[in-house]
């Protein structure tokens, strides 16, 4: 037996020698890098060893050293032992094998750990262990040289450490569950009969458009990961993206936890307040969880019935740095990040009885009936400062101080009727019902009982309704747009970035966010963006206009793909994709025409659409075929094929900035700031421009004019190939498809060839995509008017997935978040599905309000009211066995209004606040006439308007019509012909025209579509 004790006289510039461990005694240490204060970490048996932040109560990072100091093995307290493999200069953690190390002095009076066999060693001089790379978080250990400063040491005795840092609490094992909790009286929530485990798939998010958080319900251990939306590293270059982080999290851990009862976990969408109910040992117990934007405050609420029996560990952990300050009443924790900017998080507690004691780990609760947590987060971002940032500790603290004793004086009742007034306020405008939905299955089983009618309807209903409820917790406030995961994020923190560092992606990405927002009637929630783009495009030598500089182009501006809050970017695509400027003014025109805010218009939008147009003005160059056309050079179609001049999609969107500038000129006129030679170039820049709308030799609209559609790969195959050399049809992208959604310049009505064109396309492309990408088939199908297709797309995008990994598939997490292909949700899906099921209800066009243009006999029956159109009109539809009967319009502009559908030219027009309206003739499908500002109207269809058109001599039967598509009740004998005799099948979605039906009797029946 080896007896090796404490050998006290040597030290080393105050430094002891170590304390050897034997059989009897054992001695534990962190061994920290004197170089960044990290320590070594056993990741597992035959894992590498890593060099990380210390953490308390880490048995992986406390080691004891065997033997003396000219020999000895090192073991961690999860017994395992260091193992240098040579074959990978690495080393490693081993159950069963040990290397003898030696401790060594530096010059600089510093412990080193040496090979004590050098024969080992891979060079003669690389014999002490060391961060791979000198420095650095979360690297492999290998050797290198002898006094090297990277390789020196401290073993600091395990009670001896000063943590900085504090982890979250160890996991607690869920308690047993029986019974089943009952569904919510509010049908349109998410509900569960079982706390989430799973923060992508499973947790529930709450926001006020800038703070967020994830609610996950346990019993055992209750989690509150939260987030704000400002919180970021990196800068305002245009190569340092940096990360979205997370800010921290709240662990509420139950010591009176016990079997349960009838558990349900609640997401309510007309209050956004999330709700977990159970009973345990007789007692029912509640929570409630909301993010208020009146109060600036997340609140959550632990009740219980009867008695005191919450009995909770709470901790606040700091997910970037140093950890919390507790009182028996409140926990603050702060910090800095390397770009400069200060954060601060604090929470309040208010107790109904029982007893709260702080300790440097937390906050401990006893024998109380209620508990409820105010908490308030922010960071000294300003997004009107020339460096991005306003302000220091001092008045972060202010500022969050301010909030949490305002809530506190408020109270919980008072907060939380705030909340549900201001939400409602927005949300109520919009409602959706199909009259077959219920709710009667949990989430995670609804979205499986795709065979059943009820259920499919209430899961269309939530995915339309979730988009508008994210929309509101995620764009409020400061002038900053949701990002790729709107404002919830687990992943960023000091050491590691978010997925795709959860960016301002421009390439659809952010524009898809913000899709639903005008037609959903949250004109509001736009802003957010939109201030954002006006304050980064006017920097005064800004980066977005350094950007266009960096293209030798001397006015405007240019934002790259890959974003952050600062207007900073990575090099993904820079000098390679500078369209996304015309696509930015796309959302600034599209405001301003729902809206017809002339004030935006003139002081917001104008300026940074003249600025784009400017920067097109210089940048457009002769077509390299000679056709005369100017090109947009060196772009690329997101994201796919090679970087080249005239691809459809930037061709498309600078004719959108284009045209949208021209007829902003002719609105605001002298007012436009416009000069008649910007006005001559503009129009003579159009003229000359090419469109980007061509057809190919396969009958396909073509993505690139100097490079062919190319089919390649199906959609799930080689995900990680190069995507400017590899193409493939079955892409995530319909990048050239950008004038049929969302801009207008594909009808069948304008050019039957283009549009047919782009519809050959879309199938083509496939119905498989990742989530956002089904979510964008799901409106461009809507454009067609193709109803069944549509809502085929839509049942793909919300079929059940649990997938953490790529398969390309997309679908819904339980939470109903958007499946990606990573182990993220991307939040785009949510949004770009709830645009598409508005445009199947209405299509707001720039001519005519269409309406029901694509309602699938899957939704006969159902009524929405409060959508928004172009010119700023709110429209009710009414409709029953596929038929529109009734339309309510309110005039908020007094537009002339034009609405479309089959045989509403002879419905009835009654004004309800205004003059009876002078109809104009306008046809058997239209209807035309003037508003009066303020007014109200009612359009009652006539009973023989079929939702495709009108059907003549139908007393003998024998068919119906749903949609654009004719079903026979009895198919023998049956048949359908057009007038140029071709006979179409059962069920087939027929194209406008006259048809003639013959169900095997005497008579035939006229069907006009």
């Amino acid at each position: 037996m080896a007896v090796m004790m404490l050998v006290s006289a040597a030290v080393v510039n105050g430094q002891n020698l170590p304390v050897f461990s034997n059989d009897n005694a054992a001695t534990w240490y962190f061994i920290q890098f004197v170089k960044n204060s990290s320590v070594i970490e056993d990741t597992g048996n035959n894992q590498e060893l890593r060099n990380r932040t210390a953490q308390e109560g880490s048995g992986a990072q406390l080691w004891k050293l065997v033997g003396d100091e000219n020999g000895c093995t090192l073991h961690s307290r999860e017994g395992r032992m260091l193992l240098y493999d040579k074959g990978n200069n690495r080393f490693r953690a081993s159950a069963s094998e040990a290397t003898t190390m030696r401790l060594v002095r530096s010059a600089a009076g510093h412990w080193e750990l040496q090979l004590a066999d050098l024969s080992l060693a891979p060079t003669a001089t690389s014999v002490a262990l060391v961060i791979n790379g000198g420095d650095g978080l979360d690297h492999y250990l290998d050797l290198w040289k002898h006094d090297f400063d990277a390789c020196g040491l401290r073993f600091v005795p395990e009670q001896e450490m000063d943590f900085d840092y504090q982890t979250a609490p160890a996991p607690v094992s869920e308690v047993a569950l029986s019974g089943n909790g009952a569904a919510p009286d509010e049908p349109l929530s998410l509900w569960y009969r079982t706390p989430a485990s799973n923060w992508v798939t499973e947790a529930l998010p709450i926001g006020n458009g800038e703070m967020g958080a994830m609610i996950f319900g346990g019993i055992a251990q209750d989690r509150i990961q939260f987030n704000h939306k400002t919180l970021w590293k990196g800068t305002a270059g245009a190569t340092d993206l940096g990360s979205y982080l997370s800010f921290g999290d709240i662990y509420v851990t139950n010591r009176n936890a016990k079997t349960s009862f009838n558990y349900t976990r609640s997401l309510n969408l007309r209050d956004a307040i999330a709700r977990v109910n159970y009973t345990a040992g007789s007692i029912a117990y509640s929570r409630e969880y909301f993010a208020s934007y009146p109060d600036s405050v997340i609140v959550i609420k632990y009740s219980a019935k009867t008695g005191t029996p919450l009995c909770f560990d709470l901790s606040f952990i700091n997910a970037q740095g140093k950890r919390a300050v507790y009182d028996s009443d409140r926990a603050v924790f702060t910090g800095q990040l390397a770009n400069g900017m200060i954060y601060r998080a604090e929470l309040r507690l208010q107790l109904t009885g029982g007893t709260a004691v702080a300790s440097r780990k937390g906050i401990a609760i006893d024998n109380a009936k209620e508990v409820t947590i105010y908490l308030t987060c922010a960071t000294t971002f300003d997004p009107l400062s020339p460096t991005h940032f306003s302000g220091d500790d001092t008045s972060l603290a202010a500022q969050t101080t301010s909030a949490l004793e305002s809530a506190l004086a408020s109270g919980y009742e008072e907060i939380r009727a705030r909340h549900v007034a201001d939400y409602a306020a927005l949300f109520d405008r919009v409602d959706f019902k199909l009259e077959d939905a219920r709710n009667d299955y949990p989430t995670d089983q609804l979205l499986v009982r795709t065979g059943m009618a009820a259920s499919t309807a209430m899961t269309d209903m939530l995915v339309f309704q979730y988009g508008r409820y994210l929309t509101i917790a995620s764009s409020r406030g400061i002038a900053l747009p949701s990002n790729l995961q709107g404002i919830w994020n687990k992943d960023g923190n000091a050491t590691s970035n978010a997925v795709w560092a959860s960016d301002i992606h421009s390439n659809i990405n952010v524009q898809m966010n913000y899709w639903p927002v005008e037609s959903t009637n949250l004109s509001e929630c736009h802003l957010p963006f939109l201030q954002f783009i006006y304050n980064e495009a006017t920097r005064a030598n800004g980066t977005w206009q350094k950007n266009a500089r960096d293209l030798g182009i001397s006015k405007g501006w240019v934002v790259n793909t890959a974003g952050n809050i600062f207007g900073g970017s990575s090099n993904y695509k820079i000098r390679k994709y500078s369209v996304a400027n015309a696509w930015y003014c796309e959302h600034l025109w599209q405001h301003f025409t729902y809206t017809r805010d002339k004030a935006f218009l003139r002081d917001m939008a104008m300026p940074l659409m003249i600025s784009a147009c400017e920067f097109w003005f210089e940048r457009l160059v002769e077509a390299q075929n000679g056709d005369g056309s100017l090109e947009c050079p060196n772009e690329y179609s997101p994201e796919q094929g090679r970087v080249q001049n005239a691809t459809a999609h930037a061709q498309q969107l600078v004719t959108m900035l284009f045209e949208n500038t021209l007829a902003a000129i002719d609105v605001l006129g002298e007012e436009s700031g416009c000069d008649e030679t910007f006005r001559t170039t503009l129009t003579n820049k159009l003229a000359r421009l090419d469109r980007g709308l061509r057809i190919d030799n396969k009958g396909l609209l073509r993505e690139w004019k100097y490079q062919e559609n190319t089919p390649n790969l199906p959609a799930d195959q080689n995900y990680n190939a190069n995507d400017e050399a590899n193409v493939w049809q079955c892409h995530r992208h319909t990048s050239h498809l950008m004038a049929l959604y969302p801009g207008f310049h594909l009808d069948r009505g304008a050019d039957a060839d283009l549009f047919n064109a782009a519809v050959a396309s879309l199938k083509d492309r496939g119905d498989v995509g990742t989530g956002w990408a089904r979510a964008w088939r799901i409106s461009l199908w809507a454009r067609t008017r193709d109803e069944e297709q549509t809502y085929k797309t839509l049942r793909g995008f919300a079929h059940r997935t649990t997938a953490l990994n790529y398969d390309w598939h997309g679908g819904l997490y339980d939470n109903l978040l958007d499946a990606h292909a990573t182990s993220v949700f991307q939040i785009e899906g949510n949004f770009g599905a709830t645009a598409g099921i508005a445009e199947m209800l209405l299509q707001s066009r720039p001519d005519s309000l269409v309406l029901l243009p694509a309602l699938p006999a899957a939704w006969a029956d159902g009524h929405v009211s409060g959508l928004k159109a172009i010119g700023n009109f709110e429209i009710d539809l009414e409709w029953n066995d596929g038929k529109l009967h009734t339309i309510h319009v309110r005039s908020l502009a007094g537009q002339p209004l034009v609405l479309a559908y089959p045989g509403i030219g002879s419905a009835v027009v009654t004004a309800n606040s205004a003059d009876q309206p002078q109809l104009e003739a306008s046809g058997q499908n239209r209807l035309a006439f003037s508003t009066a500002e303020g007014g109200s109207y009612t359009i009652v269809l006539p009973g023989n308007a079929t939702g495709i058109g009108r059907t003549e001599n139908t007393t003998a039967g024998g068919f119906r019509v749903s949609g654009r598509a004719i079903h026979f009740d009895h198919a023998d004998g049956t048949s359908i012909h057009d007038i140029g005799g071709r006979r179409w099948g059962n069920g087939q979605t027929l194209p406008q025209g006259i048809y003639i039906v013959c169900d095997g009797g005497p008579k035939q029946h006229v069907v006009i579509i």
